[in-house]
């Protein structure tokens, strides 16, 4: 089946592999449906990095949105850094997707609410988002996050 690819992210996942993620949209007999495909959920126990294997390591999640903008950034869960993906749609919200697992076994990527760590993107006022982050470091890092919304009028 055709399909459009909409949004493409990456981000390094330690010791030696990486997680790649694709939002698109596939077209069959007149039916359009979103997805978004994550490569590189199983661990990666080889000693260097091949890409290879993450193409054969994907998991596919189904959206009920049309997707706008991929990207990643680092939240702290557990008091662990942890970086998750984030992406924007039509529905006016933001959707996070951690991958959930540990080194001895397979991740999954699972979607899960966006209030615990962006409370502020809750009740977006428009259908088009764009989302930065940016990392300041003056007395004490941290991380700051701009968002713009374009509206349809």
């Amino acid at each position: 089946a055709d399909a459009e690819i909409i949004a493409i992210d990456m981000y390094a996942k330690p010791p030696n592999s990486a997680v790649i993620g694709v939002a698109l949209i596939k077209e069959n007999a007149a039916v359009k449906q979103a997805f978004l495909n994550v490569y590189g959920v199983r661990v990666n126990t080889a000693a260097s990095f091949n890409w290879t294997s993450i193409a054969d390591d994907w998991q596919t999640l189904p959206l009920n949105f049309v997707p706008f903008q991929l990207t990643h950034t680092q939240i702290l869960v557990s008091d662990q850094w942890e970086t998750v993906l984030l992406l924007s749609g039509d529905d006016m919200r933001l959707h996070v997707f951690r991958l959930i697992g540990n080194a001895e076994q397979e991740y999954a990527v699972y979607e899960e609410p966006c209030k615990s760590w962006f409370p502020e993107m809750l009740d977006l006022p428009s259908r088009s988002v764009l989302f930065r982050q940016f990392n300041v470091s003056c007395c004490c890092v941290c991380q700051c996050y701009l968002y713009g919304l374009q509206t349809m009028w």
